[in-house]
This record gives C-alpha cells, sequence and structure tokens, in this order.
C-alpha cells in the first residue's frame, strides 16, 4: 500500500481526520481481507474508523465554533453588542495599519460621551441606564456603514471610526452622529428621558498613533463638552 500521509497541514487535528478517513477508505475499496470471521471483523474495523473519523469531525467542528464565539465574545459588549474596548483598540490597529501601508488616505475617528448620565442611574436606576446606553448603540449603528467601527469603550464612552473617509466627509458624518444623540428621547417605563452627547472629532493618517490618536479625539470632545457646559451656564445667568 503505496499512501503518503498529509502531515504537514496546517491544521494538524483536521488532517488527522482526513488521513483515517483516507486509510478506511483505502482498506474497504482495497484491502477488505476474505475468509469467514475475519472478514467479517474487517468490516466492523473499517466500518469502526469511519464512524471515530465522522465523530472526530464533528467534535473538531463543535469546538472549532466554540472557539469562534468566545473570540466574539472578547472583544464585543455584552450590553449593546457593539465592540468593546479591546475589539474598537483591534479595528483601530488595523485601519492605521492599512494607512500606513498605502502611506495616504486614512479615515476619522469620533469621540463620544454621554452628559449627564450619572444622574439617569441615580434617578432611574441602573436598568434605566443600560436602556439608554443600548438605545444610544442602536441610533449609532443606524447611521454607520459595514465598513464602519462602533464601540462602546466603557461606560457612557463610545466611538465610531469612519475608515477610508475623507476628512470632510467624516466631519460631516460625525455632526450628523451628534444632532442624531442629542435629539434622542428615550421611554423607560412612564418617563421621556433626553439623552445628551458632546463628540470629539479627529482625522487620522499614515503618521497616526493609536494612543495618540485617541487622546486627541478625547481632548477635543471635552473641549466640546466644556463649551456645551459653558453655553448652558451662559443662557441659565
Amino acid at each position: 500500500m503505496n499512501m503518503i500521509l498529509n502531515t504537514q497541514a496546517p491544521d494538524p487535528d483536521r488532517a488527522l481526520v482526513r488521513d483515517i478517513e483516507r486509510i478506511a477508505r483505502y482498506l474497504k475499496r482495497f484491502g477488505r481481507p476474505h475468509g469467514g470471521l475475519y472478514e467479517r471483523e474487517g468490516e466492523r474495523l473499517i466500518d469502526l474508523a469511519l464512524a471515530i473519523a465522522t465523530e472526530a469531525k464533528n467534535r473538531l467542528h463543535a469546538q472549532k465554533a466554540r472557539i469562534a464565539e468566545l473570540e466574539q465574545l472578547c472583544t464585543q459588549d455584552p450590553l449593546t453588542g457593539l465592540l468593546n474596548r479591546r475589539g474598537f483598540a483591534e479595528r483601530l490597529h488595523l485601519a492605521l495599519a492599512e494607512a500606513k501601508r498605502h502611506e495616504e488616505g486614512g479615515g476619522v475617528l469620533v469621540y463620544i460621551d454621554l452628559d449627564g448620565f450619572k444622574p439617569i442611574n441615580d434617578s432611574f436606576g441602573h436598568a434605566a441606564g443600560d436602556e439608554v446606553l443600548r438605545q444610544v448603540a442602536s441610533r449609532l449603528l443606524a447611521t454607520v456603514r459595514e465598513t464602519d467601527a462602533v464601540g462602546r469603550l466603557g461606560g457612557d464612552e463610545f466611538a465610531v471610526l469612519f475608515t477610508e473617509t475623507a476628512w470632510h466627509n467624516g466631519w460631516r458624518r460625525a455632526k450628523t452622529i451628534e444632532r442624531a444623540l442629542n435629539t434622542t428621547m428615550a421611554m423607560i417605563g412612564d418617563s421621556l428621558i433626553a439623552v445628551r452627547a458632546s463628540v470629539g472629532i479627529q482625522a487620522y493618517g499614515a503618521k497616526d498613533s493609536e494612543s495618540d490618536l485617541l487622546a486627541r479625539a478625547d481632548t477635543a470632545m471635552y473641549e466640546t463638552k466644556r463649551a456645551r457646559q459653558s453655553n448652558r451656564d451662559g443662557v441659565a445667568a
């Protein structure tokens, strides 16, 4: 029997299953023994080998599906279904690497922080606060493309990454997000809660680093928040 097993496959578990199947099929076709009990036992062993290969294949598929599920949980925010901080950081890393690879283009990062979120939790409870966060996530997802990334970085902080987007288009889309969030009214029980958010907008390109870009966007967001607060204080005065 001149049969070469594939021991150099990139997936050794899958290669093992394939080799077991090849051996069993080869024996079934060419190596079937003859004669009484020996023949019956040989048939039984061949069928058993095929059954083992099938079971191993099914277990591998289930294992790979579970691994994929766990990997998704590592990068997904369980409350909103958005990317979590780790998942968003991975998407940002890939986007900056792509910009560096082509040495041109880039996109726009939008950093978002909800205004007055703590009083919502204090007045209506954390369940109400969670519902507000879910509605904010839904509103954000409704304003982006499939190629963009939306993440909840923690607490009431969100981020949106517009990939392969010129500054003027990214700025316009970020302003659309800002208007959408600041006109959102969340119905919690019998109460209608107004959502308010401050937004920081920063372009990125081939020369940017992740930490510097996030810091600039965070600073821009707080400048917006301070300006909004000053305007409210001025109106109140």
